[in-house]
């Protein structure tokens, strides 16, 4: 056998553990990015997308959930006091690696349509897209500043296309909207749900490529 030829399989190998093993923690990294020319000896970019599921949005004014009515495919609420199936989304950290302040991601409902911001804020929001585009797309933002979000963290989300915010209508209680100027009360949400693979980012496939012999 080469030395190519073992090159690539020690590649597969790992990549099997680690992928797993992120299935097991709630995230799975996006399978395109995985797709390889297999002629290619070199593997450049080990960073790719990930979802993290089972993530939870809670208004810190009011204690109460973000929830995609009928678990998707309609308007975005927050009146639930108790995190359920409507209540869970995954996340799709567009850059990958760890979740930190200021990432790019996609909000997933549970039927796997996607949060949008209509006309890219300032307007309504709803779960009921099915694409991964502008109005789609939001900043992850850290009140504290910088750096990996974490369990409990409290966070906005921000629209890419105008700068307006995730907002719960009287900090909860009612609908949602993304017209927020700023991250204020209503804009405020407590992060949950996080898996380890976010909260132990060295234990990620970069991190273990990194520690692979070839």
């Amino acid at each position: 056998m080469s030395q190519l030829t073992q090159s690539k399989s020690r590649w597969f190998a790992i990549a099997s553990l680690v992928f797993s093993s992120w299935g097991l923690a709630g995230c799975t990294a996006a399978t395109d990015e995985l797709e390889r020319d297999s002629a290619s000896e070199d593997v450049e970019d080990t960073s790719q997308a990930l979802d993290i599921a089972g993530v939870t949005f809670q208004t810190v004014q009011g204690g109460r959930y973000l929830g995609a009515q009928n678990n998707g495919g309609s308007t975005v609420n927050a009146t639930a006091t108790v995190a359920q199936g409507w209540e869970k989304f995954t996340l799709d950290d567009i850059n990958g690696g760890s979740l930190v302040s200021g990432d790019q991601v996609f909000v997933r409902a549970g039927n796997g349509q996607y949060f949008q911001a209509v006309n890219g804020g300032g307007s309504s929001l709803n779960a009921a897209s099915n694409n991964r585009l502008g109005w789609e797309t939001f900043r992850i933002v850290k009140e504290s500043g910088s750096g990996t979000i974490a369990n409990g963290d409290v966070v906005g989300l921000q629209t890419v296309t105008t700068g307006n915010w995730v907002s719960a209508q009287n900090g909860g209680g009612g609908a949602v909207f993304a017209y927020g100027g700023a991250l204020g009360s209503w804009e405020r949400l407590r992060i949950g749900g996080l898996s380890t693979c976010n909260q132990n980012p060295g234990t990620g496939f970069g991190a273990i490529w990194s520690r692979a012999q070839f």
